[in-house]
């Protein structure tokens, strides 16, 4: 029994001593150190997720900037939407950028942002991007009074709003799975889920 609790001792101990002593050869004095700061690429268009290609390709979703089918959000302002958002390739070495994916929905709110193409990845040759927002978002709006690209935007958003899609080098994409409008089901199934807002 004593050698089990000496064992044990020892085994606390050591570790502990091994701890302090790489603890105290850290160098705590953060302000040595200088942090450097290269841009990439300028002039993205409320840029949200990057991704990395196998073949080293640097990928950036862009949100955008909304458009010009508007409705009112209340005290939020204007609720705006259009098909800016796109997904980018961007050549590190020059800093171009060079549209791989474009005519997503994109969707601003006066006092809330913007929304569109989110979050990318890159992974066992797919490409994959969510975009934000649910549907049925757009159930009531109505292209009366608005101007002629209402039709599209509003297609746009309802097919694409809430959406995990794929999408190639050849600028196609495809849907894969409708996790907003899930969302939102499962949100009205049972409010508790919402936001507690």
């Amino acid at each position: 029994m004593r050698r089990i609790i000496g064992c044990a001792l020892a085994a606390t101990v050591v570790p502990a001593t091994l701890a302090a002593s790489v603890l105290g050869s850290i160098d705590t004095n953060r302000s040595a150190r200088a942090w450097s700061l290269t841009p990439v690429a300028s002039g993205l268009d409320s840029p949200r997720g990057l991704a990395i290609t196998p073949s080293g390709q640097l990928l950036v979703a862009e949100a955008g900037h909304g458009g010009d089918v508007c409705v009112s959000a209340g005290p939020l302002g204007q609720d705006c939407a259009g098909t800016t958002s796109l997904i980018a390739k961007v050549e590190t070495a020059t800093g171009a950028t060079t549209p791989l994916v474009s005519g997503l929905y994109s969707a601003s709110v006066t006092l809330e942002g913007i929304t569109g193409v989110d979050g990318i990845a890159t992974a066992a040759g797919k490409q994959v991007a969510v975009m934000t927002d649910y549907p049925q978002h757009y159930d009531g709006w109505s292209c009366t009074g608005q101007p002629v690209d209402c039709p599209t935007v509003l297609a746009a958003a309802r097919a694409q709003a809430g959406k995990l899609i794929q999408f190639a080098d050849s600028g196609s994409w495809s849907p894969v799975a409708d996790i907003g409008a899930t969302d939102y089901g499962l949100t009205v199934a049972d409010p508790s889920l919402g936001d507690p807002r």
